[in-house]
C-alpha cells in the first residue's frame, strides 16, 4: 500500500528550515557580514542570490 503525495509533505518541514537558512547565508553573501537582526531586512537586500527570499516566502 503506497500513499502518493506522503514524501512531500514529510519534506515540508525540513524543506522550509533548509529555505530560511539559505536566506540567512544569501544575505551573508550579498551584505559581505551576516545581518543583523531588526536592521538588515530580506527584502531591502540586494543582490543575486537574495531569490532565496522569495522561494522561502513561496514555501511559507
Amino acid at each position: 500500500m503506497k500513499i502518493r503525495g506522503t514524501h512531500a509533505l514529510m519534506a515540508y518541514g525540513p524543506l522550509l528550515v533548509v529555505s530560511f537558512y539559505s536566506t540567512w547565508l544569501a544575505g551573508r553573501i550579498s551584505l559581505g557580514y551576516w545581518p543583523r537582526s531588526s536592521l538588515d531586512d530580506p527584502k531591502s537586500i540586494n543582490g543575486f542570490w537574495m531569490w532565496t527570499y522569495d522561494l522561502t516566502a513561496i514555501l511559507r
